[in-house]
């Protein structure tokens, strides 16, 4: 069972960090101006990100969010035919 609400979990996270690069990509520019800072390098990566890589990062974000729903739905349809099979409700 543990197994099942890791995988969900996890899936959840990449789902949510696919959403948040894709869609508010100032929330991840905040985080990391602020891992520069305490780096002592100032907005360094925030100017190095903007342009490098762009065309990547959303290439990366819509990956990410795909493969979460991916992940979530599937580890739902196994998380269901477990229990199912657990409690001998499955038809063969």
């Amino acid at each position: 069972m543990f197994t099942f609400i890791l995988m969900i979990g996890f899936s959840i996270y990449l789902a949510a960090y696919g959403f948040v690069a894709l869609f508010k990509q100032e929330w991840l520019m905040k985080v990391r101006a602020f891992s520069a800072r305490i780096e002592g390098k100032g907005d360094l990566k925030h100017e190095d990100l903007i342009e490098s890589v762009g065309q990547a990062r959303k290439i990366m974000a819509v990956l990410a969010l795909v493969f979460g729903v991916i992940g979530v739905i599937m580890s739902i349809m196994v998380l269901v035919i477990a229990i199912q099979a657990s409690s001998g409700t499955i038809a063969v």
